[in-house]
């Protein structure tokens, strides 16, 4: 099962780390100046830590990127909500980073 929580985990570290900086590079992202930097160091935060060898380590390492994803994500959501719009790509990333979150807290519990 730890190797599975920790495939998963790694997988979606990638994915929204990749898919974040694509949104960053192709100016699909609201509010680019005030969002960029912090969402090019989330995505190279995720993954870098999903590719760490080791799965402790690893774990660690996404913990720190999830947390940080989530406050830039949550920000995100009130900067377009204040704006009078609705960011479903961001709550979607928050939802992940949320659920990773927990996963990955359990598993460093157990281990």
């Amino acid at each position: 099962m730890k190797d599975t929580t920790v495939l998963m985990s790694r997988t979606f570290a990638i994915l929204v780390g990749a898919i974040t900086i694509i949104f960053i590079i192709l100016g699909l992202t609201q509010n680019v100046d005030l969002f960029g930097v912090a969402d090019i160091v989330l995505g190279i935060i995720l993954i870098t830590a999903a590719f760490v060898p080791r799965p402790k380590l690893a774990c660690l390492g996404m913990l720190v990127g999830y947390s940080y994803t989530a406050g830039v994500f949550s920000l995100s959501i009130t900067a377009t909500f204040l704006d009078g719009a609705f960011n479903v790509a961001s709550t979607l990333g928050l939802i992940v980073c949320i659920i990773f979150i927990y996963v990955l807290g359990r598993w460093l519990l157990k281990h």
